[in-house]
């Protein structure tokens, strides 16, 4: 683990060789890295843990219009059968 002084003394020398403008760039790089491993590190953890494979993206967005489509067809067939009031 580092401490600190290695953290800083790190900092100081990417500053010197990168330059302040390219430091934010490689920040911002280095943080969408460490966000990608965290979400492939889960997937893994939920794999082992419960023997699932976690959806994509992809495939949520197929599921849920496969769903929506569902229940847009039970709304029409329950329409259907309701007789219109007639209390008028």
């Amino acid at each position: 683990m580092l401490g600190w002084g290695e953290i800083v003394l790190i900092l100081i020398a990417a500053i010197i060789f990168m330059g302040p403008e390219k430091l934010t760039d490689f920040a911002r790089q280095l943080g969408k890295l460490y966000g990608e491993y965290k979400k492939a590190k889960r997937m893994i953890e939920l794999e082992i843990i419960y023997g699932i494979k976690p959806l994509d993206d992809e495939e949520i967005e197929k599921k849920a219009k496969e769903n929506y489509e569902k229940l847009l067809n039970e709304v029409k067939d329950l329409s259907q059968e309701v007789p219109p009031r007639s209390d008028q």
